[in-house]
Parts: C-alpha cells; sequence; structure tokens
C-alpha cells in the first residue's frame, strides 16, 4: 500500500460514491500515519454531493488530510451548494496553509463572499478559473484577487441568477492589481459583465474573452456597448478582444460603437459576434486614421442594418490604415456603388497590404438579392476592384443564402481569376 501510495498524482473522487471516497482516504490515512499521504499527489477534484449524504465529518475531515501532499499543484472543487458553503471556506483556508505551492484552482458552484475572499491566500496561483451559480460577488473579492501576484489567466463565469456587486465603488488604481494578469475570460449576462470590467485594470493584459449567457438577449445594448468601453480602457497592453454573443440575439449596436477601441494601440485580433453593428465607411475611417490600430491583423465583424453598412471602401480604409491585416470578416453592401463609381474608386492610389482572406457577410435586409439591371457591370467593376486593391488575396467568400447571390458571387471569383492570370502574362511579356 505504501508504494502505491507513493506513485498517486491524480485523486478523482466524483466518481466514487458516499462514503467510498471519504472511507477510503480515512482508512489509507491510519494505514500511511508516519508517512505523508500521497507525497507525490498533483491534483485532486472534488464533487461536493460526492461526500455530503452520510458519514459527513469523517469524509470533508479525510479530505483535509490531502493538504499536506507536497507537490499537490491543482484543485478543482465542483457542486459547491448552499449547503456546502460553510466546508468550501474551511477547504479554502486549510489549503492555502498546505506545504505545497498551489498553481491551479478551479471552483464551481455557488460561492459565499467570504470564501472567495479566501482566494488571496494562494500566493502563487497562476490560473484561477471560478463558475459561479447564484452568487453575489462583492467587488472587494476582485480586489483580494488582483493582489495575487503570480496571477497569469483568470476566468470568471457568472450564469443569469448571479451578480457582481460594485456598490462598495472599489476600483483599481491605473497602476494596481493585477499586475501579471496576462488573459482574461468572462462569461455571463453584459450588464455584470460590464460591471466586473469596470473594476478591473491590469498592465499587463493582453487577451480579453466575453461570452454572454444565453438569455442575455434581453439585456440592451448598452451593456454591450459599455463592456467594449470598459475593454478599451482596461488594459493599454490589449492584442487579442473577442466578444462571442451568441447568435440572433436581435441586439443592434448604434454608430460609433468600436470608437473606444482606437486607443488600443497593440491590437492584432478583434471579433465580434453575435450582434448586428451599425458601421459605416466614415466610422471606420474615423477608428483608424490615428494609425492606433496599425498593428491588427484579424478583424472579424458581425451583419450591419441597411443604411449603416460599410462599402467595398471601408476595406480599402481598413488595409491602408492596417497594413498587416491578413483575414477581414465584415458586412459589405455591394449596392453603395454602381459600376461606374467603382471604376472610379479603382484609380484611388494602391496601399501595401497583406490581405489574405476576405469574408464578406451580407447586409441584414429582405429577402432582395445583389440583381439588379446592372447585375453583370457591377459584377465586373467589383471584381477589378477587388483585384486591383488586393493582390495578395487567397480566398474570397460571399455569405448569402440566396442562389442568386451565389450565382452572381461566384461570377465575381471567376473573373477575379481571369484578371490574374492577364495580369501574370502582361508582366511575363515585359522580362
Amino acid at each position: 500500500m505504501k508504494m502505491y501510495s507513493r506513485k498517486v498524482r491524480f485523486i478523482w473522487l466524483n466518481g466514487l460514491q458516499d462514503p467510498i471516497a471519504g472511507h477510503a482516504l480515512f482508512r489509507l490515512s491510519h494505514i500511511l500515519v508516519e508517512d505523508k499521504l500521497f507525497p507525490a499527489l498533483q491534483a485532486i477534484s472534488i464533487s461536493l454531493p460526492t461526500l455530503q449524504v452520510r458519514n459527513t465529518v469523517e469524509n470533508f475531515n479525510s479530505v483535509f488530510l490531502l493538504a499536506g501532499s507536497p507537490s499537490l499543484s491543482t484543485i478543482h472543487v465542483a457542486e459547491v451548494a448552499a449547503s456546502t458553503e460553510d466546508f468550501i471556506g474551511s477547504f479554502l483556508s486549510v489549503y492555502s496553509r498546505g506545504p505545497s505551492n498551489i498553481e491551479n484552482v478551479t471552483l464551481h458552484g455557488r460561492l459565499s463572499s467570504g470564501s472567495l475572499r479566501l482566494l488571496n491566500r494562494f500566493n502563487h496561483v497562476k490560473n484561477l478559473v471560478l463558475s459561479l451559480q447564484g452568487t453575489t460577488v462583492q467587488s472587494i473579492a476582485l480586489l483580494d484577487c488582483g493582489d495575487l501576484s503570480s496571477l497569469e489567466h483568470l476566468v470568471i463565469r457568472l450564469d443569469s441568477s448571479s451578480i457582481f456587486d460594485n456598490t462598495d465603488s472599489v476600483q483599481w488604481e491605473t497602476t494596481g492589481g493585477f499586475t501579471a494578469l496576462k488573459t482574461l475570460e468572462l462569461s455571463g449576462p453584459p450588464p455584470e459583465i460590464a460591471k466586473v470590467l469596470a473594476s478591473v485594470a491590469a498592465p499587463s493584459l493582453h487577451t480579453i474573452t466575453i461570452s454572454f449567457t444565453p438569455s442575455w438577449v434581453i439585456a440592451p445594448w448598452e451593456a454591450v456597448v459599455a463592456c467594449i468601453k470598459e475593454c478599451g480602457r482596461v488594459s493599454s497592453s490589449l492584442r487579442r478582444f473577442r466578444i462571442l454573443a451568441g447568435r440572433g440575439s436581435g441586439v443592434v449596436l448604434p454608430p460609433k460603437s468600436l470608437l473606444p477601441l482606437g486607443n488600443c494601440e497593440r491590437l492584432e485580433l478583434f471579433e465580434l459576434t453575435g450582434v448586428t453593428l451599425s458601421l459605416t465607411d466614415a466610422d471606420i475611417e474615423q477608428i483608424c486614421e490615428t494609425g492606433n490600430w496599425r498593428n491588427l491583423r484579424s478583424l472579424r465583424l458581425p451583419v450591419s442594418p441597411e443604411g449603416h453598412c460599410p462599402s467595398l471602401l471601408g476595406i480599402y480604409t481598413l488595409t491602408k490604415h492596417c497594413p498587416g491585416l491578413r483575414t477581414i470578416t465584415l458586412c459589405t453592401d455591394l449596392r453603395l456603388h454602381d459600376h461606374q463609381a467603382l471604376q472610379a474608386e479603382k484609380s484611388i492610389p494602391k496601399s501595401e497590404n497583406t490581405l489574405q482572406d476576405l469574408n464578406l457577410l451580407k447586409v441584414a435586409v429582405t429577402e432582395r438579392s445583389l440583381t439588379n439591371p446592372n447585375t453583370l457591370m457591377l459584377a465586373i467593376a467589383t471584381s477589378r476592384f477587388l483585384e486591383h486593391h488586393f493582390p495578395r488575396m487567397k480566398t474570397i467568400r460571399y455569405a448569402s443564402d440566396l442562389a442568386a447571390d451565389v450565382g452572381w458571387w461566384e461570377g465575381v471569383r471567376s473573373m477575379i481569376v481571369e484578371y490574374r492570370e492577364i495580369r501574370g502574362e502582361m508582366l511575363s511579356s515585359l522580362t
């Protein structure tokens, strides 16, 4: 038994029925009274309902014995409920004082403010995941987590019944808190996510990922815009920013919603999905004209409503001010230019760009297709414009469910290929 226990690295108590899990540890602790219990243990995972039905005290005490494992680095506790809130407080208190350096902590369920405030005792934690259900998170608890000087990755997931309480108005100084934080992942209702972001400042943060709970569609657009605004403030070092709002929410963001991100000078990737975004060529010019997005490499934006949608000229503006941009997903209203206007815009000076992948989304309108009396001429002008200004483009797609649109776009793609071949032949004849 001693030989076996020295080799155990992972303990997963979730699969054992009560009282077997606690009983097994309790008996082992008596057998190994002269030695450390599981000296090579690296990770422990506990589901609290496993330990709460019978022999409660015995089972809980046996779990505490594992805190003495010197190599323990990961703890995972699931399904914390109101009946086990006291236990999780004791659990965190004991494990934070153990001889091991806990680097990974995952807690799932209902957690009290007192339990959350104990997390700042894990001085060596690098990865912290909080999946909260029916929990009221006080901003002071977030302030305490900011004191964790080794914390690099923070995940906070709030279900629809959880709230973030910032009534005590605790906020960071611009130079304080989360000094080592690199990635932040937030999930929950937009109003609560916005409040979390408003209470954070992290000078080294480079990645933010936000996803909204399925019921978020009842939230006003102001909450989504508030999330964007706060992310533009949280960290000047932001490089990767995603807002994943699901599908078909019906929420329409007003013009200039993205302007706060114009201050993110190091931004390399920006992705916004699941909403409708009012965005015009003028908005794109205003965001990019300062050159703050010059490091952007990948941009993915959602559909736009009719009347507030970019044209092909908006794509040109993006690549002009963001020369390293390689991938664009953008809603484009191809009806904003007739073939004559596109022919004239082809004469705009070419800019050096590296665009390789272009995905165009159809403007959010009725079931009208792109067909019109000048459809062939418009296809010719569109293909010449794209081939002329984006010579390095490898893939180009147009998203539409209408067969007429798909057929029209296939013609555009075919003409782009033909123009490139002709250009290549002309250049070869000159050499």
